[in-house]
């Protein structure tokens, strides 16, 4: 293709016009070879090279067309000098060599903060103060298209690359947001599985059934849940701390094998004007492309907080507006299947459209009696007890605990041998015996080591805050 060839040396030396007419000749070919051409296989590279020149065609006309409104200034007529005058400064011609290539940004460091200031609140744009400040719009558009020298013809027909595939994975179109936030964005998605599943949760099996209802079982029919039996968008998971809803989050993202994004309050604050709805909508729309996924928000209820308070900011207000955009729209493009599962232990604290988004309003909240003598077995399996310690009995004196409270007592208890032995030191070292940590754990657990324990971790949860939380189930819940 000597035609193609010549157009992109054209456009190298600024003789747009000559390369414009010769792209023109060369598309012209490219679709006759097109239509008489046989090979599949060569007409899928052929038809990969039309798109590649058609943009390297349509980037060639956004410069002459940039090039033609950039005024020219009129030439002042000579005047005779004064030799006691200075000189007016005589004007710079304007010539065509001035936009023969567009500005090529510098790539910015991989670093934690801007390489340039942006705008701020209160800027306004503005026309460029010089010929050579090119509006940021035009900018990005002709950067964004491939150069012209870097595309050869011989190239596209061996090498036949789809733009959206990246070594058989799926690659999300980035270009039209900041890299910063696509990295913010990217760091918040699970990578390793975090090995938590159904079975090392106790108790809360309706709860369980929710969730797998709401995120396990569309991916396995998802001809079924269509229509009116669409998957849940919205699952809300409330109650006292330490009862398991992180827990649950973590199960999910381990039986569900989706795209699991994590993300808090921390995720979407920025200083920069405009970024946190810039970053919901980036979050939302790389969940859709990586559907089926998962969105958990931890502590809901500090970013989803009631609206209308005077002390109230406006970037608040602002993303606040985003996200309650993309919850209601998460299930109109395509059917993607996008799950937001959060956790709050404040659900009286949430706006009421955010209440009515989350459609399933689990109360998670503290063991009962099985469910703790199943948590203590669970935490003490793999240590020594003594014969008289009786878990059925310290179930029944756990009453108020939640699981994070039976975990802390158990992890006291079982360090109160080794405490004993430290205190006992200089008897051991009188009878000639030396502490190791295989002699530490024969030692056994009394029930003595419990009652010591349950003085020093007392239950975190407040019986005038369990009636809050069963008030509000009263209300709002919806299991």
């Amino acid at each position: 293709m000597e035609q193609l060839d010549t157009a992109r040396q054209h456009v190298e030396v600024g003789r747009y016009q000559l390369a414009f007419n010769a792209y023109k000749t060369s598309l012209i070919a490219l679709k006759e070879e097109l239509k008489q051409d046989s090979d599949g296989e060569r007409t899928k590279q052929l038809i990969e090279l039309v798109r590649i020149v058609e943009k390297e065609y349509e980037t060639l006309q956004m410069l002459i067309n940039e090039s033609k409104n950039i005024p020219m200034l009129p030439q002042t007529p000579e005047t005779p000098s004064d030799p006691m005058v200075w000189a007016t400064p005589k004007p710079n011609k304007i010539t065509m060599s001035r936009i023969t290539k567009p500005p090529v940004p510098t790539q910015k460091k991989a670093t934690g903060t801007r390489s340039a200031p942006r705008k701020t609140y209160g800027s306004t744009s503005s026309a460029p103060k010089s010929i050579n400040d090119t509006p940021k719009a035009g900018i990005r558009r002709i950067n964004s298209q491939p150069r012209l020298a870097d595309v050869s013809y011989n190239s596209v027909l061996t090498e036949n690359k789809d733009s959206d595939v990246e070594n058989g994975e799926k690659v999300f179109d980035s270009s039209m947001y900041d890299r910063e936030l696509v990295q913010l964005v990217e760091r918040s998605v699970i990578q390793r599985n975090p090995n938590v599943t159904w079975n090392d949760i106790s108790g809360l099996e309706n709860t369980k059934k929710t969730l797998t209802e709401a995120a396990l079982l569309p991916q396995i029919f998802p001809t079924y849940f269509k229509g009116i039996r669409r998957p849940w968008k919205g699952v809300c998971l409330f109650g006292p701390p330490g009862t398991g809803k992180t827990m649950l989050a973590k199960a999910v993202a381990t039986e569900c094998k989706s795209t699991f994004f994590a993300v808090s309050a921390s995720t979407f604050a920025s200083k920069w004007r405009g970024d946190g709805e810039k970053l919901v909508r980036l979050l939302f729309e790389m969940a859709r492309f990586h559907a089926p996924s998962t969105i958990f928000i931890d502590e809901l209820d500090t970013l989803c907080s009631k609206r209308g308070s005077d002390s109230e900011h406006e970037a608040s207000k602002r993303m606040k507006g985003e996200l309650l955009v993309q919850i209601d729209g998460m299930g109109d493009e395509d059917d993607r299947s996008v799950l937001l599962l959060a956790a709050t232990n404040c659900p009286w604290e949430l706006d009421e459209a955010f209440r009515r988004r989350l459609e399933k309003r689990i109360y998670v909240g503290l063991p009962d009696k099985a469910t703790r003598l199943i948590l203590l077995k669970n935490c003490l399996c793999n240590v020594k007890l003594g014969e008289d310690v009786k878990l059925d009995e310290l179930a029944a004196k756990t009453e108020g605990y939640s699981g994070a409270d039976i975990t802390n007592l158990c992890r006291d208890a079982a360090l109160q041998p080794m405490r004993e032995c430290l205190d006992n030191l200089e008897d051991y070292k009188a009878a000639g015996e030396q502490l190791s940590a295989s002699f530490l754990e024969e030692k056994p657990i009394k029930m003595s080591h419990f009652n010591s324990a349950m003085k020093r971790v007392k239950s975190s949860c407040s019986p005038d805050t369990i009636k809050k939380y069963k008030e509000w189930e009263r209300l709002f819940g919806a299991v």
